[in-house]
């Protein structure tokens, strides 16, 4: 499969100061022996396995490291490679193996929840789901569910409905 790719120079920053670099980007597919297209996903799972340094590479960094008595620094500069990465690695080797996210949270669950518990905050619900805050708070408002727990409007509501009161008896 041939992926497309293409390239953007550019010669000034955010804030208009010279600034001379390159992006180069590639699409999210290519086409085939065949010709004919086919999708490419990349899930941080795919990203981290590509982007991620071989274990041997990074025992050879350690081994150089510890044979020639270099400091982090000049280790690091002399296989360009990040400090923080090189201090990770001598921690542990090996990377991190990653457990796929749970995606899907069961909506009928998060009701009997909300039901069983309608005073609870969006941090004890996601430990009971095993999700992050944000997950919670977008599955209770596609289920039509708020947290506003203050039923007196606010100032500028109160403003906005004394404004459209005020229009319909004028008009």
């Amino acid at each position: 499969m041939t992926p497309g790719v293409f390239t953007a120079i550019h010669t000034w920053g955010q804030d208009q100061k010279w600034h001379p670099h390159i992006h180069f980007s590639t699409i999210a597919g290519g086409v085939t022996k065949k010709n004919t297209w086919r999708d490419i996903s990349f899930y941080r799972e795919n990203i981290k396995r590509v982007m991620s340094y071989t274990i041997d590479f990074r025992r050879k960094v350690i081994s150089v490291r510890k044979a020639e008595g270099l400091t982090i620094r000049e280790t690091a500069k002399q296989f360009r490679i990040g400090k923080a990465s090189l201090v990770r690695w001598l921690k542990r080797p090996e990377p991190k193996n990653s457990t796929p996210r749970k995606r899907k949270l069961d909506k009928n669950a998060l009701s009997k929840d909300v039901e069983q518990y309608p005073d609870a905050y969006q941090k004890e619900r996601a430990e009971r789901f095993g999700v992050c805050k944000k997950t919670i708070w977008q599955s209770l408002k596609k289920l039509g569910l708020t947290y506003k727990k203050n039923s007196i409007p606010s100032k500028n509501q109160r403003k906005r409905q004394a404004g459209t009161s005020a229009k319909k008896t004028t008009v």
